[in-house]
């Protein structure tokens, strides 16, 4: 069986490594041929996450190479497509694709639906505004990354849509073996397009520091400074991330309350749960189904919830305990590529 596999980005960009490219090693042993072409580039991820800006020259090149990928698709069984081909381009591209005999899976752990509905531009709102439902509706299968987007593809038309969350390779994310010491690390992890999400924390974390003892520890961003709150940074790489996070003694994971935060898939929350880290998240959208709340960590809404749960478990070491045990158990269970992998595989061999 030949799989050509339509990422948006390489193994740096974190939606393609987790949702697609993780998969590929554990596939392969049941005969089946991967050929992976992403969008963008390497250089790509390191000019918008290092400059903050985007090459609109390169990115017309690589829409060309794409482009010419699609003449090919006759040999292929199944095309395997993060989101959509072409960003901010008509849906007549994937509707003749949708023609070429081979079976269309599309994945979806953004709600990027709303990149156009609610453009600030009313041309792209009109224009582009229905295509990802069309998309959606004329696949053969769609994957959702949470349960609101399973629902809106069902809503949209699609035949067949299945749920598979966001996963961690278990065996390489290690259980955190220390607990708290005296200074107790409070960890976020993310990337620069994340970053406000921490910052909406800042008031909170300096009003903690003013009675607790505590570190915050970034990975993923060079530079980030609360007057008050003592802060190491961390410099994310692939390769190191599943360790760094045991510089953490608990994960956090705020959001606004918009619909772009309903498509998130708390993906950090299963990172700092498979390293057994209890965890304090607002309660909205797909944190509400990954947390018990009270069992694997806190769900909160305001400041002084933050407060209050982050306290506690610095402060009641037998809580920390068990809420550590139920967050592992919770992603080898549920949030595990080997949990996982059966679900996905039944795709391509069904």
């Amino acid at each position: 069986m030949k799989i050509l596999v339509l990422t948006k980005y390489t193994t740096p960009g974190a939606s393609s490594r987790v949702r697609f490219l993780q998969y590929l090693p554990s596939c392969e042993n049941y005969g089946i041929k991967f050929t992976i072409m992403p969008l963008l580039s390497d250089k790509y991820l390191t000019d918008l996450y290092g400059r903050h800006r985007r090459d609109y020259l390169m990115i017309a090149g690589l829409y060309v190479r794409r482009l010419s990928v699609l003449i090919r698709l006759r040999k292929y069984d199944i095309i395997w497509i993060e989101k959509e081909i072409f960003p901010f381009s008509p849906a007549y591209i994937e509707t003749f694709i949708f023609k070429c005999g081979a079976k269309i899976i599309i994945d979806y752990d953004d709600a990027v639906f709303l990149n156009y509905r609610t453009h600030r531009c009313s041309l792209v709102r009109l224009t582009l505004g229905k295509k990802i439902d069309r998309i959606m509706k004329s696949a053969d299968v769609i994957t959702a990354g949470n349960i609101y987007l399973r629902d809106y593809a069902r809503a949209c038309g699609a035949s067949d849509v299945r749920f598979i969350p966001s996963v961690v390779d278990i065996n390489k994310y290690p259980i955190k073996k220390e607990e708290p010491g005296k200074i107790f690390r409070i960890g976020w992890i993310g990337s620069p397009a994340t970053g406000r999400y921490l910052e909406s924390l800042s008031g909170m974390l300096k009003t903690l520091a003013a009675t607790q003892n505590i570190k915050l520890v970034v990975i993923g961003l060079d530079k980030f400074e609360i007057p008050g709150v003592e802060v190491e940074t961390i410099t994310w790489t692939e390769e190191s991330e599943a360790n760094d996070l045991q510089h953490m003694d608990i994960g956090i994971m705020p959001l606004f309350r918009t619909e772009w935060e309903k498509g998130k898939c708390g993906y950090k929350l299963i990172q700092y749960m498979a390293c057994g880290l209890p965890v304090v998240a607002t309660g909205f959208g797909a944190n509400n189904d990954i947390i018990e709340d009270g069992k694997e960590g806190f769900l909160v809404q305001s400041e002084d919830e933050w407060i209050a749960a982050i306290s506690r478990l610095i402060e009641d070491r037998d809580l920390y305990i068990s809420m550590s045990r139920s967050a592992r158990s919770k992603v080898e269970q549920f949030y595990s590529l080997q949990s996982q992998h059966e679900n996905l595989l039944s795709l391509f061999l069904e």
